[in-house]
C-alpha cells in the first residue's frame, strides 16, 4: 500500500510503502470500533480487518476464558469484537476460585480435601477491586467440582471489596459460573 503523508507545516509530503505485514500489524493493534471505522474509510482494508478482528475476537474470548455462543456467530467479526470489547470494558470485578488468585489460611479442623479459609481474592479484571474477608471468609475447596476449585460460603462467610470509585450503573448483573 502506497501512502503519501504530510511532513511538517511547510506542506511537504513524503511517500511511504507499507507491505501487507506492516498493515496487518497496524490493524491488529486497533480495537473493534477503530477497525469498523477503517473498514468504512478504506474498503480494500475491510477484509484484512475482518481477519484481524476474527483473531482479536478469539483472543478476547480466550482471555475471558469463555466460549462464544452460536448466536454471536452471525454478523461481521468486527461487530462481534465490538460487543465483546464492551463486555470486557464494563466488567468491574472478576473473582476466580483458583489458587493463583487467592490468599488462604488453614481451615479449622484440618479438612482432608485440602480446603482452606479464603482471606483475600485478587480481582482478575485489573481494576484493583480485590476482595478480602473481614473475619470469616468462604472456604476454598480445590476439589469441589469435578476436581476444580470452588468457594464454599456458609451463612457467616463474606468476601468484601473496597467501595468502587464510581457508583455502579444499574442494573447490575452478577454472573456465577462453574466448569462441569
Amino acid at each position: 500500500m502506497q501512502l503519501t503523508l504530510p511532513i511538517g507545516d511547510e506542506g511537504l509530503t513524503r511517500e511511504f510503502y507499507l507491505d501487507g505485514l506492516v498493515v496487518e500489524t497496524i490493524l491488529s493493534h486497533l480495537r473493534g470500533l477503530d477497525l469498523a471505522n477503517v473498514g468504512l474509510v478504506c474498503r480494500s482494508l475491510l477484509f484484512p480487518a475482518d481477519a484481524v478482528a476474527h483473531r482479536a475476537l478469539l483472543a478476547t474470548a480466550a482471555g475471558l476464558e469463555c466460549h462464544r455462543l452460536r448466536q454471536f456467530e452471525r454478523g461481521s467479526w468486527v461487530a462481534q469484537l465490538i460487543q465483546w470489547e464492551r463486555l470486557v470494558d464494563a466488567n468491574m470485578l472478576w473473582l476466580q476460585a483458583s489458587p493463583e488468585f487467592l490468599t488462604v489460611s488453614g481451615a479449622p479442623g484440618g479438612d482432608p480435601d485440602g480446603a482452606k479459609q479464603v482471606t483475600r481474592c485478587r480481582d482478575r479484571t485489573g481494576n484493583g477491586n480485590h476482595a478480602a474477608s473481614p473475619r470469616d471468609g468462604p472456604v476454598f475447596n480445590p476439589l469441589a467440582i469435578n476436581g476444580l476449585g470452588a468457594f464454599e460460603f456458609d451463612c457467616a462467610s463474606v468476601l468484601k471489596t473496597r467501595p468502587f470509585d464510581e457508583p455502579i450503573s444499574q442494573p447490575v448483573t452478577l454472573m456465577v459460573s462453574n466448569r462441569l
